[in-house]
């Protein structure tokens, strides 16, 4: 059986809030900063490994604003770990 990743989001107070049944909403958008550290690895490096098309499915949120849906990085997490 596969090894599951949890996504724990933080609130305000850094305290971790887990969607119910502990699974969290796969259609969360995470900044580049957040998925760098989810994936232990610095922002440059992200950007880098997303230029040369290796990296996640990245979303357009607004003209100066990108992220990444939780379901996209855990596919791209997935897909590294192969």
């Amino acid at each position: 059986m596969a090894d599951v990743i949890h996504i724990i989001d933080r609130n305000r107070h850094g305290r971790g809030v887990v969607a119910p049944h502990g699974a969290p909403p796969p259609d969360r958008v995470r900044s580049l900063r957040e998925v760098a550290q989810l994936a232990n690895m610095s922002l440059s490096t992200l950007r880098r490994v997303i230029k040369n098309g290796h990296g996640p499915k990245v979303l357009q949120v607004s003209p100066r604003r990108s992220g990444v849906t939780d379901l996209d990085f855990l596919i791209w997490l997935e897909g590294c770990a192969k």
